[in-house]
């Protein structure tokens, strides 16, 4: 089945990411905070949910900051699974538990095992981007958009990228803008009007 492209926030399944974060058991989502949303446990191949959004403002908390939260995945979460779909539930849960690093090295490993697709790129962009790799976030939004033209997610989670990171909102209302332009009716139009507001404030105080 496949996504839209999650929505603003750390969604997981291609979602967008908005400032900040599937198809064949991925998850993308949007982002457009500083912190990822969790991806959708409730189903087990997480196709085509979004993350919840988070809070603009709220930080990306770094692994192993939450005493309560485990960081390794319990023994009986892939059992009898094949390898690329235990890749894939691997890459969702450290990607749900902040563990950025983790989430990157199965979301490379289920590409390499040839489940590619806009969600895993745009999951594998908002690792990136919370890691503190926001240029390899964008490389990986613009390979889903080159996948997948109409994957809302990938193109809207590069606003994120452009306004909390790079702090470039000019470029963050210009990609803002084009999702407008090309999904007039999409899940995150609201989201993205408001952003774009708001950076153009930025841009009138500079």
């Amino acid at each position: 089945s496949a996504s839209t492209g999650g929505i603003a926030g750390l969604p997981n399944n291609g979602g967008p990411i908005g400032a900040a974060v599937p198809q064949a058991n991925a998850k993308s989502q949007t982002t457009n905070g500083d912190s990822p949303a969790p991806h959708d446990e409730s189903s087990g191949d997480h196709e085509g949910h979004d993350h919840a959004q988070p809070a603009e403002n709220s930080p990306a908390k770094a692994p192993g900051t939450d005493a309560s939260t485990p960081h390794e995945p319990p023994a009986t979460l892939t059992s009898g699974m094949p390898p690329v779909q235990v890749s894939i539930t691997l890459a969702n849960w450290y990607y749900d538990h902040q563990v950025w690093p983790k989430a990157i090295e199965q979301y490379e490993k289920t590409i390499a095992q040839g489940l590619d697709n806009p969600d895993v790129r745009t999951d594998l962009g908002s690792a990136f981007r919370f890691s503190g790799q926001p240029q390899k976030a964008l490389e990986q939004y613009d390979l889903a958009q080159k996948q997948n033209p109409r994957h809302e997610n990938s193109l809207f989670n590069k606003g994120g990228v452009y306004a909390s990171e790079m702090k470039n909102p000019a470029k963050a209302i210009a990609a803002w803008q084009q999702y407008i332009q090309r999904f007039p009716s999409g899940q995150s139009v609201l989201q993205a009007r408001q952003l774009i507001a708001r950076e153009q404030a930025k841009l009138k105080k500079s």
